[in-house]
């Protein structure tokens, strides 16, 4: 991917700012065309179904071993997940990096590091009090797909929940994300709704490129480049 990082390096997937043309996407600055929203949450659904073939023979303790076709399988895989997330958002017109800057901030505020520190639990699980010094450190808009990654890594790393972020419990996170988008989508919830949810899909697919090993910015820059000359 180095290659191809040099060669697009001026675009590195950065995201449109508020006012930008959407019709152009941080995607090589290439527009993502969609036949519907429907139609491409179902094409999300495909590509998380596969992902998960991969992983349905392990054990959740396994010590995964990911020969190189299987490595390739799921980068793939999870960079048509970005793209069609990108897609929808640009169809919707959701400035998509500020909706991924608002998201984890909220969910900053509704897990505070000194209460869930090590514990796999749900925000009404905890005794909340809105946590403003955390939510403060959290730009309002992520710049790009590299920078979503970063932020929710060390975001699970202050929790310590990366000892729970096992690819196959990814996986299952995905797919409940994905229903979520779907559960908008159908019940007509409207696009601020819809943002939240696509920044929960991109947030989960960076966390399981990660744990994969797949360098998903290259992934995408590959998908893109063939879907662009084709």
């Amino acid at each position: 991917s180095s290659g191809i990082n040099a060669e697009y390096g001026g675009h590195l997937l950065h995201f449109p700012k508020s006012g930008a043309n959407l019709t152009q996407n941080f995607l090589l600055g290439t527009p993502i065309s969609i036949e519907s929203v429907e139609q491409s949450v179902a094409e999300m659904v495909v590509s998380v179904g596969l992902v998960a073939e991969v992983f349905q023979w392990f054990t959740d303790g396994s010590d995964i071993q990911l020969c190189e076709v299987r490595r390739a399988h799921i980068a793939h895989q999870l960079a048509r997940v970005v793209r069609t997330v990108c897609g929808i958002a640009q169809h919707e017109g959701i400035v998509l990096g500020e909706a991924c800057g608002r998201k984890l901030a909220a969910t900053s505020s509704k897990y505070p590091v000194e209460q869930c520190k090590g514990r796999a639990c749900k925000y009404t699980d905890l005794s909340l009090e809105s946590d403003a010094a955390n939510e403060s450190t959290v730009p309002k808009s992520c710049g790009s797909l590299r920078e979503v990654s970063e932020l929710w890594t060390a975001f699970v790393e202050d929790r310590d929940w990366d000892q729970f972020h096992s690819p196959r419990n990814l996986v299952l996170g995905l797919f409940g994300e994905v229903g979520e988008v779907i559960e908008v989508v159908v019940g007509k919830l409207g696009s601020v709704r819809l943002g939240e949810e696509l920044s929960d899909c991109l947030a989960t697919t960076t966390r399981l490129a990660e744990k994969c090993g797949v360098d998903l910015t290259g992934a995408v820059i590959h998908y893109t480049k063939d879907d662009v000359e084709r």
